[in-house]
């Protein structure tokens, strides 16, 4: 294990049951004196469902709490997160199907599954105002691409000035939503309703400004 820094996406297929397959997208595990952590992000593909994925994470934790750890093999620290695609991983941002967290000493690590994400992956895409779900999906990707670069700019011209700097990225990220809506010719109102849903559904967003993988 590498004692910091984060790694690049793995090629190589792990299983861990006939029902599921998963690539390790990126591994920011860390083995030093202040803490051994194992913080994976993976991409599961097969059958997903909650007994599944439970035990995939399972299997996965008991796997590497063998270690080997050089500075704390009694008290490792466990953080995996499964997406069900690449670029959900890449936007991380609570994108996840499934976690385990926790494992500290003797305690039982903690796993949590996305249930509305997951139901969510069964549905039949509809159609809304006028936009297949891809293409709602694009519109939102645009607006939080957009959006990110807006406070990208307005935290650098305005460092100074945490006021002038809110008022600012506000207002630009108001003016992003409102073009790029327009461009896909939906009201202010069905924006909302479409904003809701991603949040609901988790859609992937661009990828965060620390991930080095893209």
């Amino acid at each position: 294990m590498q004692e910091s820094g984060g790694k690049q996406p793995q090629t190589q297929l792990e299983t861990v049951k006939p029902l599921l397959k998963y690539t390790v997208y990126k591994d920011e595990s860390e083995d030093n004196p202040i803490h051994s952590l194992v913080r994976l992000h993976i991409v599961v593909s097969g059958i997903l469902d909650r007994e599944n994925l439970t035990a995939l994470l399972r299997a996965i934790y008991d796997e590497k709490r063998k270690g080997p750890f050089k500075y704390h093999p009694d008290d490792p620290d466990f953080s995996i997160f499964a997406y069900n695609d690449q670029q959900r991983a890449a936007s991380m941002n609570g994108n996840w199907v499934a976690m385990l967290d926790g494992g500290h000493g003797n305690s039982e690590p903690k796993i949590t599954v996305a249930d509305e994400l997951l139901a969510s992956l069964s549905q039949k895409p509809e159609k809304r105002f006028g936009l297949t779900e891809e293409q709602r999906q694009k519109l939102m990707y645009e607006v939080e691409g957009c959006q990110d670069a807006n406070d990208a700019a307005a935290r650098r011209r305005y460092a100074n000035n945490l006021d002038k700097q809110a008022e600012v990225s506000n207002q630009g990220d108001e003016d992003c939503a409102t073009k790029i809506r327009k461009r896909y010719h939906v009201s202010a109102s069905n924006y909302s309703k479409i904003a809701t849903e991603a949040i609901e559904k988790k859609w992937p967003g661009p990828p965060g400004p620390d991930d080095k993988t893209r």
